[in-house]
């Protein structure tokens, strides 16, 4: 009862595609200097309306590549912030 195809499901939204989701470009992080060789660092990255420049969304990232056989990244993603 309640699976796929029965009523209820005809009463849920569109799932987005990706077209709608905020994407996280590594390769923009590393040419503008906040992901690179050596380093562990804190910061935050921001999301905002393209029109209003409201923000609407923010991470805050812990990024340790001090050892590159063993770099990782931290990330933590704060809904809209409206």
């Amino acid at each position: 009862m309640g699976g796929i195809g029965s009523t209820r499901w005809l009463s849920h939204p569109k799932r987005l595609t990706v077209e709608h989701c905020l994407s996280l470009d590594i390769n923009l992080w590393m040419r503008e200097g906040v992901l690179r060789e050596g380093i562990h660092q804190f910061g935050g990255w921001r999301w905002s309306n393209e029109h209003t420049k409201e923000e609407i969304h923010y991470l805050s990232y812990e990024l340790n590549t001090i050892n590159p056989a063993s770099s990782w990244a931290f990330l933590h993603i704060y809904g809209n912030r409206q």
